[in-house]
């Protein structure tokens, strides 16, 4: 549990097992328990660890059996740390989830969601309903190329904003049951969606727990970033811990509302459920910043 949550702040080395790295991940996190679990910290857990970050999301279900969850969540995330540091080469995110699955042998099951940078790569996984947005500064002339080839600069910059260029789909077997790992149960990792995508210098993770993803649309959440994080960040980790609470108090605030609009609602009645309003909950946020190496020297 200690490792998992030590590492609020990380910022990732300048050089990896094959030398250099010209870009780098800069990340914090914030964790907000369910109001009813704060005495046993909730059953969500995350790490980062250079430029590999990860979530995990306990199934409250087991609670019914009196097993706790959460703590098969925290160890799957623990045994996930250890792993992108037990040897020189780097291990791609799905070794890193067979790995720390196989490390657990408590009772309960978590969805999980890895990212990993890997030189000019995104490398993921996402088993479950977490899961992660990837986020670009983008200008309304992107859309044009002669609009862009004539904007002034200044201009451009007045005009940037916080667009979603990937949003990695949930995995369920139905309604509210998110594909699982479990201790001699639920699925395996190979069955987790796997994704590479490429990133470039200024691009932001927001990865999450289904806290985060059932209580705020992906355009709420770009909104917040143009709120709170300006064209050109700070680049360090702190800044990027403020920008994950801000985007998880935004959800716990959501969770709370009874008459929100929210992604949960919207499933629910597609499934044919009446719900309105938030869903509280256990609500994890990580956002990393991809920075080149030349930026993050400078810190």
């Amino acid at each position: 549990m200690a490792v998992v949550r030590l590492a609020r702040r990380a910022f990732a080395s300048a050089a990896g097992a094959s030398g250099a790295w010209r870009l780098q991940l800069v990340s914090g996190a914030c964790e907000l328990p369910h109001p009813q679990k704060r005495s046993t910290g909730g059953e969500d857990a995350w790490f980062i660890r250079g430029n590999t970050v990860g979530v995990a999301d306990g199934v409250g279900g087991w609670a019914r059996k009196g097993v706790d969850s959460g703590e098969y969540s925290r160890t799957l995330m623990s045994s996930a740390h250890a792993a992108v540091g037990s040897s020189g080469v780097v291990p791609t995110p799905l070794q890193v989830l067979t790995h720390a699955h196989g490390k657990v042998k408590c009772a309960g099951s978590s969805t999980a969601c890895i990212v990993q940078l890997h030189e000019a790569a995104l490398r993921t996984i996402n088993l479950g309903d977490s899961g992660f947005l990837l986020c670009r500064l983008l200008s309304s002339s992107d859309d044009d190329d002669s609009a862009a080839t004539n904007a002034d600069s200044e201009d451009d910059e007045q005009t940037l904003k916080w667009q979603v260029v990937y949003e990695a789909p949930h995995q369920s077997h139905y309604f509210n049951c998110p594909y699982q790992l479990g201790y001699n149960n639920g699925d395996s990792p190979e069955q987790g969606q796997r994704v590479e995508l490429p990133t470039q210098d200024g691009d932001l993770i927001v990865l999450g727990t289904d806290g985060l993803f059932d209580n705020l649309f992906p355009a709420q959440i770009t909104s917040l970033l143009d709120t709170v994080l300006p064209p050109t960040p700070e680049i360090d980790a702190a800044s990027m811990e403020k920008v994950a609470s801000c985007i998880a108090h935004t959800a716990h605030k959501s969770a709370k509302g009874t008459k929100t609009k929210t992604p949960f609602a919207q499933a629910a009645a597609r499934a044919g459920y009446e719900f309105t309003g938030g869903k509280m909950d256990d609500i994890t946020v990580v956002v990393s910043l991809v920075a080149s190496a030349a930026a993050a020297a400078k810190l």
